[in-house]
């Protein structure tokens, strides 16, 4: 999933994470994953300790580096599998794609406010379709 989206243009992908950036990008280069984010638009845990701070930090990094439409919340889709992360993108004004590949039942993220819930990311296709759509 990560790598199509990276293919999408106009997609700007970033991370959004309670873990500082020096951090983060050892976890995703581990992953082989590191190219495909830009960590300067990201929103981490040095940023605050309110989650939903974090996705409108990354709004803010990313309007300032690509534009005003790149921080418009509305504009942005946060991906996360926990109740907390949906809380952070409606908080944060971005809409939620959930995927149910945790602790976490498909009916949880739906409950907790997901518009859109995936049971993983094998189906590449499908997700890039619901989530690159106007």
């Amino acid at each position: 999933m990560i790598t199509a989206l990276a293919r999408q243009p106009g997609v700007v992908q970033t991370v959004v994470t309670g873990n500082v950036r020096p951090n983060a990008e050892v976890k995703l280069g581990a992953l082989g994953l590191a190219e495909f984010f830009d960590f300067d638009v990201g929103g981490y845990g040095s940023d605050g300790v309110d989650r939903y701070r974090l996705v409108v930090r990354a709004g803010e990094r990313a309007a300032g580096k690509y534009g005003p439409e790149y921080g418009n919340p509305v504009c942005a889709i946060v991906i996360g599998d926990t109740p907390r992360d949906i809380e952070a993108a409606q908080l944060g004004g971005a809409d939620i794609f959930a995927v149910a590949s945790g602790v976490h039942s498909a009916d949880e993220p739906q409950a907790a406010g997901a518009h859109v819930v995936f049971s993983d990311l094998a189906n590449t296709t499908e997700m890039l379709i619901r989530l690159t759509r106007d």
